[in-house]
């Protein structure tokens, strides 16, 4: 058998030509920014209105430094006034009260202090003199706790009076001035012939001073304790 010859026909490659692609050149547009202007904001100043603590307490709504009236002590409370206090003590308290009661003006519970108090207290239980001539008589007796609630002792017997407590109260007692001006325990130099402190110091080893509020707000109410132990006199 014959084998036929098979021919190869050359192919010849034809050359690819690249086109170049240009880039067309992007411009950007430049953004122009508008400036913002700001509007100042003009703060309103906020006034904060003080709160002016009221000094000053009903005798209903007095609250008592139990820690230093124990329940049934013998109690001196020096002007007892209306006796409303000094009744409470009795009550509350279960102490052993002395009123001590000169004045003659109208008390708040009807009639005069002294009648008030002998009303409250029972009239053998109210003394009627001043702290100064009690405290120099032979009927003076020493108690281990003395009050004066209210504290109104005219200016021209603060020092006497001041020296008179020395001599009422026990060695180991103490002495509690209720007060309701801010004046008479924290000096004020417009008011110095209030000022109870100093005084007080002359005759007491040991003075101290708290300051009570009663409630919260603009009705809030306060009141000023000066507590004095250790008489120099006695």
């Amino acid at each position: 058998m014959k084998i036929k010859s098979h021919t190869l026909t050359p192919h010849t490659l034809t050359p690819h030509t690249l086109t170049p692609h240009t880039l067309t050149p992007h411009t950007l547009t430049p953004h122009t920014l508008t400036p913002h202007t700001l509007t100042p904001h003009t703060l309103t100043p906020h006034t904060l209105t003080p709160h002016t603590l009221t000094l000053g307490v009903s005798s209903e709504n007095l609250k008592f430094p139990t820690e230093l009236i124990p329940k049934g002590s013998k109690v001196l409370d020096v002007g007892s006034g209306s006796g409303v206090i000094s009744a409470r003590m009795r009550d509350e308290l279960g102490c052993i009260v002395t009123g001590l009661e000169c004045g003659q003006e109208e008390s708040n519970a009807g009639g005069c202090s002294i009648e008030s108090s002998q009303r409250m207290l029972g009239k053998e239980n109210v003394i009627v003199s001043t702290l100064q001539a009690y405290a120099n008589s032979h009927q003076c007796r020493k108690f281990p706790v003395v009050t004066v609630f209210k504290y109104n002792v005219p200016l021209n017997q603060k020092v006497e009076f001041c020296k008179a407590l020395t001599r009422v109260v026990e060695r180991d007692g103490v002495v509690i001035i209720h007060v309701v001006e801010r004046e008479r325990a924290f000096r004020d130099p417009s008011n110095l012939h209030l000022f109870l402190i100093d005084e007080l110091r002359l005759n007491f080893n040991d003075v101290t001073i708290t300051e009570r509020h009663y409630g919260y707000g603009p009705t809030s109410s306060g009141d000023i304790l000066i507590k004095c132990r250790d008489p120099k006199v006695n």
